[in-house]
């Protein structure tokens, strides 16, 4: 096992520049790290690094900075294929960016850790990381067709429709940049989510039939209220 201090030096040297020694960040490292934290730590001030184009309303602060690794689900419909949502695992990383804010500026970190997971947590699967929040689909609540995203921890929800989007950096490879807002009258866990820093989960462009097929992707996640 490694220790907290080699684990962040292999962390801190492929988030500064180096990503060939994204190999050598494997699973257990990335594990024995977080599993090092407490599994939440106070956000405080903490800002998201938001791209031009979406916004945090005034007065919201962060409650979840977390890492959600999962699938992105398509459906092919006249030759292309058409989102049907997306499940996955959310992560607690907030201890995580405490321990290395003095190292790594927050929007490096932000940028790097969907990378990380992707390449190193299993979907489906166990992770021995602080799991906060689970991400699945529902029927839009009071609508007669459409899906909405849930996040939704043991005790409480947000199911959310869409109020922003903007490119990710690879379009063609990675899924938008998203802001969320919650749906009135459906759980108290957020008011809203902004899917960052994504990695990969884009479909092929073309499809026949009526295939069904799923996009492994990671993204971060930051619920504010």
């Amino acid at each position: 096992m490694l220790s907290l201090q080699a684990t962040c030096l292999l962390l801190l040297t492929s988030v500064m520049g180096a990503p060939t020694s994204l190999s050598a960040l494997q699973s257990s490292s990335f594990n024995d790290l977080t599993r090092s934290l407490a599994p939440s730590c106070p956000l405080g001030n903490f800002q998201i690094p938001l791209p031009s184009g979406l916004t945090l309303s005034p007065g919201q602060q962060v409650k979840f900075a977390t890492v959600g690794r999962g699938t992105q689900n398509y459906t092919c419909t006249n030759g292309a294929f058409v989102s049907s949502g997306a499940v996955a695992d959310l992560y607690d990383v907030s201890c995580l960016f405490k321990v290395t804010a003095p190292f790594i500026p927050t929007a490096t970190l932000s940028k790097w850790l969907p990378i990380i997971a992707l390449n190193s947590l299993p979907f489906p699967g166990p992770a021995a990381l602080p799991l906060a929040l689970d991400h699945y689909f529902i029927a839009t609540p009071d609508s007669a067709s459409g899906i909405s995203p849930v996040f939704a921890s043991s005790t409480d929800r947000i199911v959310a429709k869409r109020d922003a989007s903007v490119p990710a950096a690879n379009a063609s490879v990675n899924v938008p940049y998203v802001k969320l807002i919650a749906i009135d009258g459906q759980g108290t866990l957020a008011e809203t989510v902004f899917r960052l820093d994504t990695a990969n989960g884009q479909p092929p462009s073309t499809c026949s039939g009526s295939e069904t097929i799923t996009v492994q992707y990671a993204a971060m996640y930051y619920l504010t209220k």
